[in-house]
């Protein structure tokens, strides 16, 4: 079976609460409680909650354009 170029999708390495705890220089219970509010993007699977990268860093530059609370 060949695969055509266009129908090829590359999937990054998801993250997990410690990978991106350690990426905003936060503690893991924080990232796990923004996760929870639904304040941080996340995939659910199963019982896991992981992060992807490309995910957070847009969530991070919608931060930053938001004016201070």
């Amino acid at each position: 079976m060949h695969t055509r170029a266009e129908d090829t999708v590359v999937v990054s390495r998801l993250l997990t609460a410690e990978d991106v705890a350690e990426m905003l220089g936060l503690d893991v219970a924080r990232v796990w409680r923004l996760s929870r509010c639904g304040e941080i993007p996340t995939i659910t699977i199963g019982r896991s909650r992981r992060y992807r990268r490309e995910a957070i860093l847009r969530w991070l530059e919608e931060m930053e354009s938001q004016p201070s609370r």
